[in-house]
């Protein structure tokens, strides 16, 4: 900078002088050239450092202006508005649409390929809506947002979509690839927050979601996943399961999942083949965590038990949606189980009743409290590290806590070592 300033002085002087040469003025003009343009800015009532478009709110219209100032639209019919920016940005390429205030819609918009949708939400908790930069219902229906197969590189920032306990979904991903929220505030929706079947490339990250306190569906779900997505740093409030998975190949991390008072949460994570990692999982009726499919990898999960729930069936359940069908080779280690209050949790690791062949079920180094027996089902001992423990005395043992356990001990009558198994009920002496 300082060398451009002398850079001036010297070229200002040379060409005010009489009989300025060539060479100042060509100075002059290479100075010039080096100069930084400042970007044009959008200086009305609603001023943005970098949008393409802002949609506003005047009175009953939503506004669309250009980054000069310029309107290009206005309509009381807010959806006609947002449509007509998104058709005006996807015919050059895409664009940032900066939206602010509150714009209401009454049927779901399609989301465009590579578009930019920034706000600034703000839930308020006591009041169960939300607040500054939102999109919300205005009659029921399916979702905010629906894509189809040739969306691409739509995004969401910082934005609050209210479902105002009419629409069942804040985003519902039935095609396309790579849909990104990220610190969305969703709220007041009737079925999940966001939902995708089809298609890959769904990352919701560091966002909050509630489910609607009027919602009458039966079964709720924060996120809904099916295949090669990223779901992590989010809170999620109110639903009967936090997280489920329809296809394997998704990474689950450091999300929180917990129930509104009033409501149970069921099941936190119900996962397919998954990477599960760091999750907090707070208050859980059922489960904490559900593996279905085969080959998923559990770790470093904090598993809590509700205090309403009594029993509690397993912290991980390891099911099959088919019976009979094979599951195997999960990875379950350095999860930390507890519970609320008096409640107990029947099983740390359960087999369901649709397991015909479990195997290569690894679980090691896992911590569980308030947890009746560490599984249901002798398998899952058979493919766990073989420790046995050594009692100087058989008359000192403890029973057992799953069927299959082993245990080496002194027998003082037969003035002998002999190995025994729990049976279920007593200590068995095999050979």
């Amino acid at each position: 900078m300082e060398r451009r300033r002398f850079a001036k002085r010297r070229a200002l002087k040379l060409a005010g002088a009489a009989g300025a040469s060539i060479a100042a003025i060509a100075a002059l003009k290479r100075l010039e050239a080096l100069s930084i343009p400042q970007p044009e800015r959008y200086i009305g009532p609603h001023p943005d450092f970098a949008a393409d478009v802002v949609v506003y709110r005047d009175g009953d219209e939503a506004v669309a202006v250009d980054s000069k100032g310029s309107k290009l639209c206005s309509s009381d019919d807010h959806w006609k508005v947002m449509d007509k920016v998104f058709d005006e940005l996807e015919s050059i390429g895409g664009g940032i649409i900066r939206v602010r205030g509150v714009i209401e819609i009454d049927q779901y918009l399609v989301p465009r390929r590579n578009l930019l949708l920034i706000g600034a939400g703000d839930y308020d908790e006591g009041a169960d809506e939300l607040g500054g930069d939102v999109i919300r219902a205005k009659s029921a229906m399916e979702a905010l947002f629906i894509t189809d197969e040739y969306v691409e590189n739509f995004k969401i920032i910082g934005l609050g979509l209210d479902g105002k306990d009419l629409a069942r979904r804040a985003l519902y991903k039935t095609g396309g690839y790579r849909v990104i929220l990220q610190g969305v505030e969703i709220a007041r929706v009737k079925y999940a927050g966001v939902e995708a079947t089809a298609g890959g490339g769904l990352f919701v990250d560091a966002c909050r979601i509630n489910v609607s306190q009027k919602s009458a569906e039966s079964d709720t779900c924060g996120i809904i996943a099916n295949t090669d997505n990223v779901i992590a740093f989010n809170t999620i409030r109110g639903f009967k399961t936090g997280v489920r998975t329809t296809s394997g190949n998704n990474f689950i991390a450091f999300n929180h999942p917990f129930p509104m008072w009033g409501y149970s949460m069921d099941i936190g994570l119900d996962v397919m083949g998954d990477i599960v990692i760091g999750n907090y999982i707070d208050d859980f009726f059922v489960y904490g965590i559900r593996t279905r499919g085969w080959a998923a990898k559990i770790i470093g999960n904090i598993l809590t038990a509700s205090a309403g729930a009594g029993t509690a069936t397993a912290y991980i359940a390891v099911d099959a949606d088919t019976p009979g069908a094979t599951r195997a080779d999960h990875i379950i280690v350095g999860n930390d189980g507890d519970a609320r209050g008096s409640t107990t949790v029947q099983y740390a690791i359960y087999f369901t009743d649709n397991i015909a062949d479990a195997y290569g079920i690894r679980a090691t180094n896992n911590r569980w409290k308030k947890v009746g027996a560490i599984t249901n089902d002798e398998r899952f001992l058979a493919s766990a590290p073989l420790k046995i423990p050594v009692l100087s005395d058989c008359a000192n043992a403890r029973n057992g806590t799953a069927k299959g356990e082993l245990m080496v001990c002194y027998d003082t009558g037969a003035a002998k070592w002999v190995l025994k198994v729990w049976d279920g009920s007593a200590w068995q002496t095999i050979g």
